[in-house]
């Protein structure tokens, strides 16, 4: 791939070798960097990464933004990196076993119970609530998207405060079910709930994403500007470079 689209891939591969080893020693870093070299970006400041970093999630890649903030040292970046790992692990805690014979097994049990609780308690009463989370799990697991989404929009109309593992989960499956245009409102209320909006949040992130995949480019970057003032690259010093790969720096 040309540099200019190769960048990217080489700073996923870097997040994904960083989980198993040394990120100073992660076989990516190298490549990734000869390729920042080719494209005339001095690689060694923290400034040059946390603006790639910020590039790659006004794109909506919050994995090869990751990677690039956790290796700029500097205050901003850290505060980066934290921030954008925490929307990742809301992600990866979204996904789900299809298939789970458990799971499937419980629907029927489920919908009866909720049948009962329903007659006994009415719609919306407060002790539905977890039934309901539970059942859109399974629904979930079931490979029955539908229903879990309008199992989760039962969950929030009834839970008196929705955390944001069940927010995000219910974004993905709105996302896949073609109504990503309803994510970055759903996202921005469960921000507003703690009296105005939590800017120090993996939530956060996930909703510059949202706006990201749904082309909505001013909004990301409008959001991304109140979280950190992205610094301008720096300018090219070829000799500067040369000077830290002599020294081996990578």
């Amino acid at each position: 791939l040309p540099p200019a689209q190769a960048k990217k891939y080489l700073a996923r591969s870097l997040w994904y070798y960083n989980r198993s080893v040394d990120p100073e020693n992660s076989p990516a870093l190298k490549p990734m960097n000869d390729t920042l070299t080719q494209l005339h970006l001095m690689w060694p400041l923290a400034d040059t990464y946390v603006h790639l970093g910020c590039d790659e999630l006004l794109s909506g890649d919050l994995v090869a933004a990751a990677a690039y903030f956790s290796h700029a040292h500097s205050a901003e970046a850290a505060c980066m990196s934290s921030h954008t790992r925490e929307a990742i692990a809301l992600k990866q805690a979204s996904s789900c076993l299809i298939g789970d014979a458990n799971k499937i097994r419980a629907i029927p049990l489920l919908e009866r119970q909720l049948a009962i609780l329903e007659e006994a308690h009415g719609k919306h009463g407060p002790k539905l609530e977890a039934l309901m989370l539970n059942l859109a799990s399974c629904y979930r697991s079931a490979g029955q998207e539908k229903n879990a989404i309008k199992a989760y929009e039962r969950y929030f109309s009834i839970a008196a405060y929705s955390d944001n593992s069940s927010v995000a989960i219910y974004c993905d499956l709105l996302t896949k079910n073609q109504r990503g245009k309803e994510v970055p409102n759903i996202l921005l209320k469960q921000l507003h709930a703690a009296n105005g909006i939590d800017k120090h949040s993996g939530l956060y992130i996930l909703l510059i994403e949202s706006y990201a995949k749904q082309n909505m480019k001013q909004e990301a970057a409008n959001k991304l500007r109140m979280l950190i003032a992205v610094p301008k690259l720096p300018k090219w010093d070829p000799e500067a470079l040369e000077a830290e790969n002599s020294d081996g720096h990578y």
